[in-house]
C-alpha cells in the first residue's frame, strides 16, 4: 500500500474527487466505492491528479525527511537566539 502526503487536506480532497470522477466516468466506481481498478491504476491516477493541480506530493520517508529538516532549522534558529 502506498501512502502519499499532500500540502493539506483541501489538496488531498481535490485529488480524491478528481480520481473518483475519472473512475465513475470510466465505469470503475460506484459512488465512493472504488472497484475494478488495480492499485497500480489508482497510484497512477492519484499522481496524475496531483500533477494536474501542479501540487507537490511526498512519500512517507520524504515527508519525514522534510519535517526533520524543518525541525533542525528551527532548533538552529532557536540556538542562535532567533525566535
Amino acid at each position: 500500500m502506498r501512502l502519499v502526503w499532500t500540502p493539506g487536506l483541501a489538496v488531498a480532497r481535490t485529488i480524491v474527487v478528481g480520481a473518483e470522477r475519472f473512475l465513475t466516468d470510466t465505469g470503475h466506481a460506484l459512488g465512493q466505492h472504488w472497484f475494478r481498478a488495480g492499485l497500480d491504476v489508482l497510484d497512477d491516477l492519484i499522481v496524475a491528479e496531483a500533477t494536474r493541480l501542479k501540487s507537490p506530493t511526498w512519500s512517507h520517508p520524504e515527508l519525514i525527511a522534510r519535517l526533520k529538516g524543518q525541525a533542525d532549522r528551527e532548533a538552529d534558529r532557536f540556538a542562535d537566539g532567533i525566535f
